[in-house]
């Protein structure tokens, strides 16, 4: 005998085994979106290179050449400042997307005295840096009120500085040479004033005689004009000295009263000799000089 179906009833509709298929299903996109998002998340790895020891440019550089981002903390450490002393994660991990290393910076020594070294000479400031441990460099200047060789300046010029730090020592070299001014054909007295002028001192002054040259004037000067030369340093100088040779005036065909009036102006003492001449009617007085 054949059952009869109810009214409004389907055959087969069973309510509790839906609900486990659709709980399954929700799960089953669940896990699907989380991996995805997990995924997402991750992106591609990179290795973690070993940036210990290096600065922080160059730990910088070689981070970004991994493709690994990086953070920076300070730290006490005897080290050299910024230096890299410890890293985290450690070399060779795997690294996510979005991640960075976090460097560990030194923050150096402490510092320690500087000593003053203005005013000492280069050796002795050398000595005295050396000693304290800073690296020292220097450069020279001239310097009008400073003596040549004494440290003119430091920098820095602080009480203290961290070990191993650059100290910069200008070095003087004294005044600023001096151009020697050129003074042959000069006066004496015009010569030494222009050489004091200069800031120089005038040296030995020696006369010799010069042919066609002005007595008194120089003739030459040592060192020569245009040489550098330090300040207060001297110039020799020659100057020419008057010359017993003087020239004879012509008094030939003038009158014997006229021509002995020339020649003793002109610092000889005449001498009047009598000549005969071809004609034997006159006589022609000639005179004849002495000085």
């Amino acid at each position: 005998m054949s059952r009869k179906l109810r009214p409004g009833r389907r055959r087969g509709w069973r309510p509790e085994r839906v609900v486990p298929i659709v709980v399954l299903a929700v799960l089953l996109i669940a896990a699907g979106t989380a991996a995805f998002a997990a995924t997402s998340a991750t992106g591609p790895r990179a290795r973690v290179p070993n940036l210990v020891g290096m600065g922080q440019q160059a730990a910088r550089g070689a981070a970004d050449r991994a493709r690994v981002g990086v953070r920076f903390r300070t730290v006490p450490s005897d080290d050299p400042a910024g230096t890299v002393v410890t890293q985290d994660p450690a070399p060779g991990t795997l690294l996510a997307a979005h991640h960075a290393v976090t460097l560990r910076l030194s923050a150096g020594p402490p510092p320690v005295d500087l000593p003053g070294v203005a005013g000492k000479t280069e050796v002795a400031a050398r000595n005295a840096l050396d000693a304290a441990g800073f690296v020292v460099t220097t450069e020279h200047r001239t310097d009008e009120t400073v003596t040549a060789g004494l440290v003119e300046a430091q920098q820095p010029a602080d009480r203290q500085g961290p070990p191993g730090s650059e100290v910069h020592l200008v070095i003087s070299d004294g005044p600023a040479p001096v151009e020697v001014p050129n003074v042959v054909g000069e006066s004496r007295s015009a010569a030494e004033t222009a050489i004091t002028s200069a800031g120089l001192e005038v040296g030995a002054v020696a006369t010799q005689p010069a042919a066609g040259q002005t007595a008194g004037n120089v003739i030459s000067q040592t060192p020569g004009g245009g040489t550098l030369v330090a300040t207060g340093a001297s110039v020799k100088l020659t100057v020419a000295q008057p010359s017993n040779q003087v020239a004879v005036p012509g008094v030939v065909g003038r009158e014997e009263a006229r021509a002995a009036a020339t020649l003793g102006g002109a610092g000889f003492v005449p001498h009047i000799v009598s000549a005969v001449t071809t004609d034997a009617t006159r006589r022609r007085r000639r005179s004849a000089v002495r000085r």
